[in-house]
């Protein structure tokens, strides 16, 4: 054996054998460790890059398929949408001519509310109140949108749904010579003929068709004659595909609105509205019913 000296002089060096290993195996550790975090970030970093690739065909198709709607729309709609535009326009003006007469009396009245800012701003009609007078200006199409409003209370502010209730029984009527115009084209007699009395007056009168009390003169039988607007049918293809577009390209400007189905919900809409303007298919339902 060694001597005494000898074996504390060696343990140093076995403890530094010892310690280099111990590093040399840590280091390979590691290195195997970093090997593996930069395997799975790059495997990571692929699947992302695979994702995004996905989602930007995805949306390039969305587009297209968007573009191609939109032609057509434009196509379908034609001069009728340039007509439209031109109605929408004096429907703005005739809506703000109204609410700066409004505003003028009430500050008439309220010098004192006039000269305050804050005061100022009460005397403006509320926002509802607005857009209610703006649909009704709009003609059917935003009447019906109103009234779905109206009928949605789970959807729609509380001020919006009491302000558009307003819309459920308030339409002008159309004169009567439209009235008889029409009901004389369809019947091809006048109006005297098919009839021993018709009511000038309607006892409906909605945003697609007004409902006149009449009197048959082949069988005295007394009944309702639903007559649609006139023009209806064009407003309201024109108007709901402006709609629909208008929604479908909100949601793919704002994809996180897809939960809310925006434009499945125009699409129903559009749908519903204009099958309220095929009275074969009322009578038809009225007779299965």
């Amino acid at each position: 054996p060694s001597p005494p000296d000898q074996q504390a002089s060696a343990m140093p060096c076995a403890n530094y054998k010892y310690k280099k290993a111990g590093a040399r195996c840590t280091a390979v550790a590691r290195k195997r460790h970093a090997g593996t975090r930069a395997a799975y970030s790059t495997s990571s970093s692929r699947t992302t890059t695979t994702q995004d690739a996905a989602q930007t065909v995805e949306r390039l198709e969305e587009l297209s398929a968007l573009g191609q709607d939109l032609i057509a729309t434009a196509v379908r709609a034609g001069p009728r949408a340039a007509f439209r535009t031109a109605q929408a326009i004096e429907a703005a003006i005739s809506v703000g001519t109204e609410l700066s007469a409004e505003v003028g009396t009430r500050a008439a009245q309220s010098p004192a509310a006039a000269a305050d800012a804050a005061a100022a701003f009460a005397l403006l009609p509320s926002p509802p109140n607005v857009l209610r007078r703006l649909c009704e200006k709009l003609g059917a199409t935003y009447i019906k949108l109103g009234q779905f409003v109206a009928s949605a209370p789970t959807i729609f502010p509380p001020e919006y749904v009491e302000e558009f209730q307003k819309c459920l029984d308030q339409a002008p009527p159309v004169p009567f010579e439209e009235v008889r115009r029409i009901v004389e084209q369809e019947t091809g007699a006048p109006l005297t003929t098919t009839f021993t009395q018709f009511d000038e007056t309607p006892i409906a009168s909605a945003s697609v068709a007004v409902v006149h009390r009449a009197v048959l003169r082949s069988s005295g039988r007394e009944v309702a004659v639903k007559v649609l607007r006139p023009g209806i049918g064009d407003t309201l293809s024109v108007d709901l595909d402006f709609i629909t577009s208008a929604a479908r390209i909100l949601q793919f400007l704002q994809p996180e609105l897809k939960r809310l189905s925006l434009a499945d919900i125009a699409a129903d809409i559009q749908t519903s509205m204009l099958e309220e303007v095929d009275l074969r298919k009322e009578l038809v339902n009225l007779k299965a019913f």
